[in-house]
């Protein structure tokens, strides 16, 4: 069953961007652990913060930049 997931785990630097806004064919949940980042969902931008979960539909535009002051650690997992 492992097979059938992608997961990383990325520490994000105060201001960086996670990647250049992009899309997955696959589902994606991102689970931040701490830190504050601003959510690209397809063209809005949600605010989000340690403890709370982003689920992304496939095909759907997104990027994670961190607004905080400190590191913003988050998982993301894929599952096809």
């Amino acid at each position: 069953m492992i097979n059938k997931f992608d997961i990383h785990i990325t520490n994000l630097d105060v201001g960086m961007n996670s990647h250049d806004h992009h899309t997955h064919t696959n589902e994606e949940i991102i689970i931040l652990l701490s830190g504050i980042a601003a959510m690209q969902i397809d063209q809005s931008y949600q605010k989000a913060s340690g403890g709370d979960a982003v689920l992304l539909g496939p095909m759907v535009l997104y990027n994670l930049t961190n607004i905080g002051n400190i590191p913003c650690l988050y998982y993301a997992i894929q599952w096809n």
